[in-house]
């Protein structure tokens, strides 16, 4: 008798504790929820006040043509559609942007020959608001792990993790995004997107032996690095390090692994799921340009026509990257004064343009904030998390 009194307290312990978790997650979604809906609705609004909302912008329409060429089995583009940003490979034209922004829009590519760049804005919007919602997900695993699933959300967590990803949306770059609809801006949206998700499943797959995790962060990863290959690296990036981590016990132990029975089988999953959006990336690029990673830059009909990229070109080995680039860079991004404040609404704007070190040539300098000014309140949570 005595055993089945135990028993049923257990099981009514274990019911108490899952119906505690359900109702903290179902408040977390509420205020999730609640500030994706506001940060989405500033970003759209923004599109809307810019005047481009119902306008036309250089390379609006650049995914639209390409997921068109990708319906006719092509890859390749017009280059009178690519203008300046088209680079030659062989006869063939390519835009140096990765394919998925363009493969989400195959189901509306065939209706929208006559309005081109017309659902760029959506397209950006779901971008964002997909931002927001894989930063949740990842936010609420990170709860779990420090204080457990059947922690009590109270009004005072409810309100910090609405205003966190509300910051996250709106005090961030991501807001700066919402400036113009070019191809630029929605390929960092994209790539910035799914690399969240991607690492939320990264984690996942860290503490969990799921090989459903594992999937999903292989794919989300994939999409990531397609979008935008120097933001979507990141995942691919961790799972490696995942994986040539487990191959240490040590090490494997302080990354939160198991490295019980099945550990080299599961070491083998990780490097795999690691490497295959990087060799995906890498033919692609290979298919587009006949090289795995690097950019063909004089092959760029801007620099077939303009005299000063030529001398950039020159001067620099034939390109416009380099660990050279590091300092200058590094120093402007990192900066705490690079704001200034201004007689116009909204009174500030960009700082002079940034200090050029060892005399370097660059193709062109644009005035850029930095991390620290432009996101104090993320640097400043993001200082303390590394506490």
């Amino acid at each position: 008798m005595t055993t089945i009194v135990l028993h049923e307290t257990d099981a009514a312990a274990a019911g108490v504790a899952a119906s505690e978790s359900r109702r903290a997650h179902r408040a977390f979604n509420i205020a999730s929820s609640v500030a994706i809906g506001a940060a989405s609705a500033l970003f759209f609004a923004l599109e809307f006040l810019d005047g481009t909302l119902f306008g036309h912008t250089f390379s609006d329409a650049f995914y639209d043509i390409q997921a068109r060429r990708l319906l006719s089995g092509h890859l390749s583009m017009p280059k009178a559609a690519l203008g300046v940003e088209a680079f030659r490979h062989g006869t063939s034209w390519y835009m140096y942007f990765g394919p998925v922004p363009a493969l989400l829009r195959l189901p509306v590519a065939p209706f929208d020959t006559h309005f081109p760049g017309a659902v760029t804005q959506v397209y950006m919007t779901a971008a964002f608001a997909t931002t927001l919602f894989f930063t949740c997900r990842l936010l609420w695993r990170c709860r779990c792990l420090v204080r457990g699933d059947e922690a009590t959300f109270g009004r005072a967590e409810a309100w910090a993790t609405a205003c966190f990803v509300f910051t996250v949306g709106a005090g961030s770059t991501l807001l700066f995004l919402a400036n113009n609809e070019w191809v630029y801006h929605e390929a960092v949206l994209w790539g910035v997107a799914f690399a969240i998700g991607a690492l939320d499943f990264v984690i996942a797959a860290a503490t969990e032996t799921s090989a459903r995790n594992l999937r999903w962060a292989t794919v989300l990863g994939l999409a990531a690095i397609l979008s935008r290959g120097s933001v979507g690296m990141a995942p691919s990036l961790a799972l490696l390090a995942l994986g040539g981590a487990s191959l240490l016990p040590r090490l494997g132990a302080a990354f939160g692994l198991d490295l019980g029975p099945g550990a080299a089988r599961r070491t083998a999953r990780l490097l795999t799921a690691g490497a295959l959006p990087i060799v995906v990336y890498a033919a692609v690029n290979v298919a587009k340009f006949g090289s795995p990673f690097s950019l063909p830059n004089s092959s760029q009909f801007y620099s077939l026509v303009n005299p000063q990229r030529q001398a950039v070109l020159r001067a620099n080995g034939g390109s416009l990257f380099g660990a050279r680039f590091i300092p200058t860079n590094l120093v402007q991004y990192l900066r705490p004064d690079a704001l200034r404040l201004s007689r116009l609404f909204p009174y500030i704007t960009f700082p002079p343009t940034a200090n050029v070190f060892s005399g370097l040539k660059y193709d062109g300098i644009e005035p850029t904030s930095s991390i620290p000014a432009s996101m104090p309140a993320l640097t400043l949570l993001a200082l303390v998390g590394v506490v």
